[in-house]
């Protein structure tokens, strides 16, 4: 997201702390969607968020794309394929968005 005249941006202020973990366990203020959730550890609003689905461009080699970022995963990571799939009717508010 961004920040200006007619977003929804997603904020959370803190309090600065010498030790990082401090200031970022315990904000001040969270704002999401544009509105305040949450205000010196008191919930204010519980608002489901968004799930981000990137749908890869076409691979140029041809090859299909479950296929390639399966095989790129199982090279990188520990996780199994099989562990990774999250089914649709599992995701809040999904919004698919074109991976660039």
């Amino acid at each position: 997201g961004h920040l200006g005249p007619g977003a929804d941006g997603d904020v959370a202020i803190y309090r600065p702390d010498p030790d990082p973990g401090a200031m970022f366990a315990a904000p001040v203020a969270l704002f999401k969607d544009g509105r305040l959730v949450l205000q010196e550890g008191t919930i204010l609003d519980a608002r489901p968020g968004r799930t981000f689905q990137a749908v890869p461009l076409p691979r140029r080699d041809g090859a299909a794309d479950d296929a390639a970022v399966r095989d790129d995963l199982e090279r990188a990571a520990s996780i199994p394929w099989e562990d990774r799939v999250v089914e649709p009717e599992a995701l809040a508010r999904p919004e698919t968005v074109q991976a660039w």
